[in-house]
């Protein structure tokens, strides 16, 4: 499997898919064989990896506590720890009772997004817990596999950019804005690139990492952790380019270039968090996201913005297809703004996990699945679309940060990719959402997929 530097197709279940996925490219979603970690646990020599959660008789979640914000680190901190014995007692009694004997250590168990843990287990471990008083759901660990797609080659910083006869800067998908500026119709149709007003807010990327050191994004490293490679868990860079692309859509800051000023981010200067769950080949699992939406949730503030580039599709009862994620988004969305992308099969997106789960009865209304529009306002022909979606932005030919390269043996240079897919678009909402500080404003609306219902389509702007 070559690697490229930014856009991939990942497998959850059969795929978990980054959403700037190509169409036009062959269906290869072979899944890879899960490696069983080796246990300690006389009783447990073989098995698979799960997923168990644990019901409300056992603890509540912590992001459901009243008191949880940053501002109340050391009051949740005591807390937990109260969540944690109980899952302690619970695997205790367990082997007593049970004769269920269970190795989970502490960094296996969480209690803020859900409550419950990881481990290993038989078959028939499974049926008799599964039956077992307080357990919600047992689900097996899923592998997430990706393969490359290529799309444009990467452009060195300070290159020349190349114009039509006319003189006009078409080459990179950029156009003219104020005076010496170019942005991309993607930033330009939500309502142009402005400066982050609100530094204590954070966009959380859940993806592949952010480059480390890019001098166009301000990343929150001491934040960013890594939950592919958990022995080097504190570095959360990119090895793949994803991630990076969409951080820059969402929140790239200004970028000198010759004699242009590059606007490529939404919300110029954001912060950003790089939350790497797939490594370099885009391989990863339900665990890696798991963990890291637990860590989100009690390392970050109220109103952040968690971007989700992740999917399935297709999935029958897709909203339930995975035991225990519904509620668990539910739960972040009691805290943050969500911004999910729709997919890229060209399909419905009430077919395509997790955008899926976005219910539009709940209370409060802070998750979003995003679809893509292209720049002449059209329906991008590979984005998903469905009443699940809530807005579209320009997803097709946006250009964003990406990694650096050697160009010799002696001399390194940051380069930027032109990039296309539903990532793009969720990226340009949670700059969007980043700037007001709650939902998007409507904008123009599209027809798109095969019914249009009232109120189509909306492109969602900071700004008229």
């Amino acid at each position: 499997m070559r690697q490229k530097y930014n856009v991939f197709t990942f497998v959850l279940l059969v795929a978990i898919v980054l959403s700037c996925d190509n169409p036009a490219a062959t269906e290869e979603t072979a899944m890879a064989e899960e490696s069983i970690a080796e246990t300690s646990i006389q009783s447990i020599p073989t098995g698979k990896r799960y997923v168990v959660l644990l019901d409300a008789t056992i603890a509540t979640p912590l992001i459901l506590d009243p008191e949880n914000d940053c501002d109340n680190i050391a009051i949740l901190g005591n807390k937990r720890a109260g969540v944690m014995d109980a899952i302690s007692r619970f695997v205790d009694n367990l082997s007593k009772e049970k004769g269920i004997r269970l190795d989970v250590a502490p960094e296996q168990r969480f209690a803020d997004i859900a409550v419950g843990f990881v481990t290993v287990l038989e078959d028939d471990k499974v049926i008799v817990l599964k039956e077992t008083p307080h357990v919600a759901s047992v689900t097996e660990d899923v592998v997430i596999q990706g393969r490359p797609i290529q799309q444009g080659r990467p452009i060195q910083q300070g290159r020349p950019i190349q114009q039509d006869s006319l003189g006009r800067p078409e080459d990179w998908g950029l156009s003219s804005a104020e005076g010496m500026s170019l942005t991309s119709c993607a930033v330009a149709r939500a309502g142009g690139s402005a400066v982050a007003n609100n530094m204590e807010s954070k966009i959380w990327i859940v993806d592949t990492g952010i480059a480390k050191d890019h001098p166009d994004l301000n990343i929150v490293k001491d934040l960013g952790r890594n939950f592919v490679n958990k022995d080097d868990s504190l570095n959360a860079d990119d090895d793949n380019g994803h991630g990076t692309a969409v951080a820059g859509i969402a929140a790239a800051k200004p970028i000198e270039w010759n004699k242009y000023t590059i606007r490529a981010g939404v919300s110029a200067g954001a912060p950003v968090v790089p939350i790497k769950v797939l490594d370099s080949q885009g391989i990863g699992y339900w665990t890696n996201i798991i963990f890291a939406l637990d860590y989100i949730s009690k390392t970050s503030c109220k109103n952040d913005i968690i971007n989700l580039s992740i999917g399935d599709y297709p999935m029958f009862d897709c909203d339930n297809s995975i035991e225990g994620l519904k509620d668990i988004l539910k739960n972040l969305s009691e805290k943050h703004f969500i911004v999910i992308a729709s997919g890229n099969n060209g399909g419905d997106a009430n077919e395509s996990l997790p955008g899926c789960i976005n219910d539009r009865k709940w209370k409060k209304k802070t998750m979003f699945t995003v679809a893509a529009a292209n720049c002449n306002k059209t329906c991008a022909e590979y984005s998903n679309f469905g009443t699940v979606v809530d807005y579209v932005a320009v997803g097709t030919n946006v250009f964003s940060t990406s990694l650096k390269i050697k160009i010799d043996s002696a001399n390194e240079s940051w380069t930027y990719r032109v990039v296309s897919g539903t990532s793009m678009s969720a990226a340009v909402i949670s700059g969007v959402i980043h700037l007001r500080g709650e939902k998007p404003k409507n904008g123009d609306s599209i027809c798109c997929g095969n019914e249009c219902f009232e109120g189509n389509y909306r492109f969602g702007k900071w700004r008229k």
